[in-house]
């Protein structure tokens, strides 16, 4: 493609630009026409580019605006680049065909623009299980997804949807390689890599049995399709004895049941090892307790709180949900859960005027007024908790929901701290705002939280 521009315009803009036209030792300054060799996604938003040169202006979108930053990376125009990133900061929501979040963060990272990094993986991590669903997510590099999956603080459904797509990565990774043997062993690599960081006893009895029932890598082939498969037997079975080891201290120090069973989910993982653990010893098995779960937003392991209508609540009305919580893992019975009171107020806390009685006196309190969003969660029990809780807060960019905050808190339930409170949830005066980020639906009016609750137990 031909493109018409004046060597003064180019030259004042760019510095790249200008060496190449201008020095004495660069072919390009003794010819009217230079030859630019650029990708071809580059090559389609490159009449824009020069638009902006002369003009100042430029329109962007999901798809242009990251060749459009490599473009004026390339050439030095600092001004552009600005404009860019500042773009993609605001508007990483987008429909999955149209995301291209994991792509800017790929370039972020390449390029060392820290920023862009820094709110690309906040938004991944927040939003995972909607970027994981997104076609862009199948370009994204293993180390990038290792470094995911090492994290227990990305949110999703449940590790099974998780694992499935990871399967579906990896067969999609390895169908874009060659058949050679250095790829073979890259490929090899990856399953060693990338399988471990799955958290199976984190899935339902159910999911795990499927593994195997369907074939648990019936869209691998050939030599990685039997890599895969051992590695996730392997893992099962090496699991297993943590899983039992788990169950059975919780039930022991938290229910006081010496002999009681384990959960549904540990005999599924017992099948793969023939010898039980040796349970005489709590100190040695409270270390050996390493599945944290991931923030699973699935019935299981949270509740959500909806607003439907902003403009009904009052200052001061509160919202109450009841919900259970695994002790450990999913899968277990009735014993094998934690039962939560949660309180929301989403425009502040009153506590009225009331009048003390005393034996000699009374006193009078006037009505206090605490201007925060608050989140209260309450233990039932007495018995000591340690726990990490997630509060959810979802918002909406060009009619498209996702999560945009996360507030995650390590807290302790005893019988004397029976109630922990999350205050500034969010800026009330922001949401009070018609245009807050935290409203939802076609009148921006709705309100929508989710509470996770994750054991931290003897981590």
């Amino acid at each position: 493609r031909t493109f018409h521009a004046h060597k003064l315009i180019l030259s004042i803009s760019s510095d790249v630009f200008k060496t190449m036209l201008t020095s004495p030792t660069w072919p390009e300054a003794y010819t009217s026409e230079i030859s630019l060799e650029e990708e071809p996604e580059c090559q389609d938003v490159f009449e824009d580019f020069l638009q902006y040169l002369y003009t100042g202006k430029i329109h962007l979108n999901q798809t242009s605006v990251l060749p459009t930053l490599i473009l004026a990376d390339k050439y030095n125009i600092n001004d552009l680049s600005d404009v860019c990133i500042n773009y993609m900061s605001c508007h990483y929501v987008a429909p999955p065909s149209q995301s291209r979040v994991i792509s800017w963060l790929k370039y972020a990272v390449m390029c060392d623009h820290k920023h862009l990094q820094q709110v690309c993986e906040d938004y991944i991590k927040c939003n995972f299980q909607y970027v994981m669903n997104t076609p862009d997510f199948m370009g994204i590099s293993s180390d990038m997804l290792i470094k995911f999956l090492k994290s227990s603080s990305i949110i999703v459904d449940d590790e099974y949807k998780l694992y499935e797509r990871v399967k579906q990565w990896f067969a999609s990774y390895k169908e874009i390689k060659s058949n050679s043997k250095k790829h073979d062993y890259q490929l090899e690599d990856i399953v060693q890599n990338v399988v471990p960081l799955i958290k199976f006893p984190m899935m339902m009895q159910e999911k795990c049995q499927d593994l195997f029932d369907r074939g648990n890598a019936s869209c691998i082939m050939d030599m990685q399709r039997d890599q895969w498969k051992l590695k996730v037997e392997e893992q099962m079975q090496n699991h297993s004895k943590s899983s039992f080891d788990q169950t059975k201290m919780i039930n022991q120090c938290y229910k006081s049941k010496s002999d009681h069973s384990t959960s549904s989910q540990t005999d599924f993982f017992s099948k793969y090892t023939e010898q039980k653990p040796n349970l005489s010893s709590p100190t040695k098995l409270s270390h050996q307790i390493t599945y944290k779960p991931r923030i699973y937003t699935g019935d299981t392991w949270s509740t959500e709180i909806c607003v439907p209508d902003m403009n009904s609540v009052t200052r001061g009305d509160v919202l109450r949900a009841f919900f259970s919580t695994p002790i450990s893992g999913p899968g277990g019975d009735d014993i094998s859960m934690w039962d939560w009171h949660v309180d929301f107020y989403p425009q502040g806390v009153i506590f009225k005027p009331c009048l003390m009685i005393g034996l000699f006196w009374n006193c009078e309190i006037d009505e206090v007024v605490y201007e925060t969003v608050r989140l209260t969660v309450t233990s039932n029990s007495s018995e000591y908790r340690r726990v990490q809780i997630s509060a959810l807060i979802y918002g909406q960019q060009d009619g498209h929901e996702y999560v945009a905050k996360c507030v995650t808190r390590t807290c302790y339930f005893d019988s004397e701290h029976p109630s922990h409170n999350f205050n500034d949830l969010m800026s009330l005066s922001d949401l009070l705002q018609k245009t807050s980020p935290y409203l939802l639906g076609r009148d921006n009016n709705a309100l929508k939280i989710k509470i996770v609750i994750r054991p931290l137990m003897f981590l």
